[in-house]
C-alpha cells in the first residue's frame, strides 16, 4: 500500500501542472520548448505508473522483500516523473523573456 501512495505524486503533479500552469503560457503565445511540448502530449502516461507499481507488487508476491522493492520502484519513478515535469515547466518559464523580446 505504501508503494501505491508513493507512486501517486508522480501521476498527479504532471496533471496538476498541465491543468493550471501550461494553459496560461499557451494563451500568452509563448514559444513552447520541445521538451515541454512532448511532456504536454505524453503526461497522461504518468497515470500508468501507479498501475505498474501495483502490477510489480503483485508479481513479486512470493518475494520476501516485495514491499520494499515496490516502494523503491514507486519512489524512483515518482521522483523521475516529477523531475521531468518540473524541468518542462521551468523551460517554459525560461521561454517567456525570449518571446517578449
Amino acid at each position: 500500500m505504501k508503494a501505491l501512495v508513493a507512486s501517486l505524486p508522480g501521476a498527479l503533479l504532471p496533471w496538476l501542472l498541465d491543468r493550471t500552469l501550461v494553459p496560461v503560457f499557451m494563451q500568452a503565445d509563448v514559444g513552447v520548448p520541445a521538451l515541454t511540448a512532448a511532456w504536454a502530449r505524453l503526461y497522461p502516461l504518468a497515470f500508468a505508473w501507479p498501475l505498474l507499481v501495483v502490477g510489480i507488487w503483485w508479481l513479486l508476491r512470493r518475494h520476501p522483500l516485495r514491499d520494499r522493492l515496490a516502494a523503491g520502484i514507486a519512489w524512483a519513478g515518482s521522483v523521475s516523473i516529477d523531475a521531468v515535469s518540473i524541468l518542462a515547466v521551468f523551460l517554459l518559464v525560461l521561454a517567456v523573456p525570449a518571446s517578449i523580446a
